[in-house]
């Protein structure tokens, strides 16, 4: 029966049946080089591929769901003009991520903080799901007025540590990814995190505190 088998395969005519080829994943660079000759179609698959990833940035930086999809409109805009300045071979996200955040604390500085307030309902569900291990590890925050309050603690931090809290926590990102993305040392990152974490767990001590009284 082998033999026979060993026959069927070697006659002429036999096709071998051909492996249908794994369509190639483009990477960031790869769309870049794509829109710098004047493909609109990369820049709209490099808007889909981060645009969940950058609002929910935005919106850690301000608390602002509307005001955080209008930065982060404004990003895309500033970085599609700025386009022609990307050097390929650089990662992408940290060069737009730069962008994304300028706007940002540019947007804080024109608001008073004395003003600001907690921007989600708590009735809806517009708010965003908070990671358990800002409070405990292996959990996730389901408590609307835990969330709002966890939330108020995040916008009372200044920027430089709001951004690390949000890149850690929110994107699970390492120190030496912060650390790229924001174009900061590891150790800076560290030392932000630390006194950012210190300074969430006492507001958070008061806040909660006075809740349950």
């Amino acid at each position: 029966m082998f033999p026979l088998l060993l026959n069927i395969f070697s006659c002429e005519g036999y096709n071998k049946p051909e492996r249908p080829e794994r369509k190639k994943i483009p990477d960031d660079n790869d769309l870049v080089a794509r829109i710098k000759k004047g493909d609109i179609s990369a820049f709209k698959e490099l808007v889909e591929r981060h645009r969940k990833r950058a609002f929910f940035t935005a919106l850690g930086m301000v608390g602002d769901p509307e005001l955080a999809h209008d930065l982060t409109q404004d990003a895309w805009v500033a970085a599609f003009s700025a386009m022609p300045g990307f050097k390929l071979g650089k990662p992408f996200y940290p060069w737009f991520y730069r962008i994304l955040m300028n706007l940002c604390k540019n947007a804080l500085r024109h608001r008073e903080v004395e003003n600001r307030v907690v921007p989600f309902n708590l009735d809806d569900d517009s708010m965003p799901e908070i990671p358990g291990d800002v409070l405990e590890p292996d959990s996730m925050v389901e408590d609307r007025e835990t969330k709002a309050a966890i939330w108020w603690a995040i916008e009372q931090l200044p920027p430089e540590q709001r951004e690390v809290i949000i890149l850690a926590h929110f994107e699970n990102r390492s120190y030496i990814e912060i650390a790229e993305i924001v174009g900061i040392p590891k150790g800076t990152v560290m030392s932000r995190l630390y006194y950012a974490r210190r300074k969430l767990a006492q507001l958070l001590d008061e806040v909660l505190s006075i809740d349950d009284e």
